[in-house]
């Protein structure tokens, strides 16, 4: 399994995620706080996770704070590169939102989709 964090601007609705998914592949919505979409493509799941905040250090999350007020934090599992793509290029969520890749990547939802618009994979890269 890889994956990457989200830091949401607000409490994400995760049941209004899902109808974004709907023509995609089946959804199932596990938990209020869980989703999975799967489809001939592979799989994903986003999953609110307010532990996550621990992962990050003390000056990582003082960044963080300076991009997004009070991060929601959740953790977006998937199967493949493609993927992952999919989950963000369809993810109904603000500009602001941000994806930390665990690779030294911490970028703008925006800003990632304009990186998988140009070809760049950014899962894995330090982009």
């Amino acid at each position: 399994m890889k994956s990457v964090v989200m830091m949401f601007t607000a409490e994400p609705d995760l049941s209004r995620i899902a109808e974004a998914y709907g023509d995609i592949g089946s959804t199932d919505l596990q938990s209020p706080g869980r989703l999975v979409v799967e489809g001939d493509w592979g799989w994903f799941a986003v999953g609110i996770d307010r532990d996550l905040e621990g992962e990050f250090s003390d000056l990582e999350r003082a960044r963080i704070a300076r991009l997004v007020a009070e991060p929601v934090y959740a953790q977006l599992e998937y199967s493949n590169s493609a993927a992952a793509d999919l989950a963000i290029k369809l993810m109904p969520a603000t500009a602001e939102t941000l994806i930390d890749n665990d690779h030294g990547m911490l970028r703008s939802i925006a800003e990632v989709r304009d990186l998988i618009c140009r070809g760049i994979k950014w899962q894995t890269n330090s982009v």
